[in-house]
């Protein structure tokens, strides 16, 4: 949802001015790198990331929107900026440059800080040892959206506050007769009676629940040196399985290879 959201005219310069509030990046100028990457299959171009890059190309933000947190929830938002901005190290022509580029992730989380904090930056070093140059400002900023909420005071900050809803209702309710905040509260009324955004999203949530529940049921039942081979394993049934409804009602490969991680060639063969 967060992602449509951003990617929506309407609703991006409010999400925008969001940013530049609590971390001071001003992003209004930057492209949205995306749009460039659009496959014509909606139910992948909802899942594209949102990178925003500036005119130059030099500064690189990736968004994110983390609706609960997990062990893994950390590094897997530490590997989206690496793998940014490991893709700079591999696809610069001038190793010399590479001190001029800045990348950072925004997180909104939808939970809150063990530390209970409400916004944290933390700062990294990218170094390329072949060449032994160094990207700087590789940060991370968190935005922790139950905290940050309790703290809202003015109307510049409200928007915020919409992420905690969990009905229309309730949003509605949050908005009030705030114009910026009815603009966002429409478009999710309008996406959520979108056919290829519901599709997607029972899709995405059925095969997250089965992942899930295997590998708990992995954990409770296997030893220790047998977890990580029954989680990987069950995952892999799970996503076969997710895969052969999907071919039944004839979702195409593409789709299929995106939300389930298989190959082409594994759902052929189904």
């Amino acid at each position: 949802m967060f992602k449509c959201l951003f990617k929506s005219e309407k609703v991006r310069p409010i999400l925008i001015d969001l940013i530049k509030y609590y971390t001071e990046l001003d992003l209004t100028n930057y492209y949205l790198k995306d749009n460039e990457l659009s496959s014509g299959n909606k139910l992948i171009d909802y899942r594209l990331d949102i990178v925003l890059v500036s005119p130059d190309n030099h500064h690189i933000v990736n968004v994110e929107m983390n609706k609960e947190y997990r062990p893994y929830t950390v590094s897997r938002n530490r590997n989206y900026l690496h793998r940014i901005a490991g893709n700079i190290l591999e696809t610069s022509k001038d190793y010399k440059e590479l001190d001029k580029y800045y990348v950072e992730q925004v997180n909104f989380n939808n939970f809150y800080c063990i530390d209970n904090k409400d916004i944290e930056i933390n700062t990294y070093k990218l170094t390329d040892n072949k060449y032994n140059n160094t990207i700087e400002n590789f940060k991370i900023h968190n935005i922790y959206i139950p905290k940050v909420s309790d703290l809202c005071y003015n109307d510049e900050n409200q928007v915020i506050r919409l992420f905690t809803c969990k009905t229309l209702e309730e949003l509605r309710d949050v908005a009030s007769d705030n114009k910026e905040m009815n603009i966002i509260v429409d478009e999710i009324e309008r996406l959520n009676k979108e056919e290829y955004f519901g599709a997607l999203y029972n899709v995405q949530e059925d095969f997250e629940k089965r992942l899930l529940s295997e590998r708990a049921e992995g954990i409770e039942q296997g030893i220790e040196q047998g977890i990580e081979q029954g989680i990987e394993q069950g995952s892999y049934n799970k996503a076969i399985e997710t895969a052969k409804k999907m071919k039944d009602k004839n979702y195409d490969i593409s789709t299929i290879m995106e939300l389930t991680s298989l190959s082409k060639e594994e759902i052929e063969k189904l």
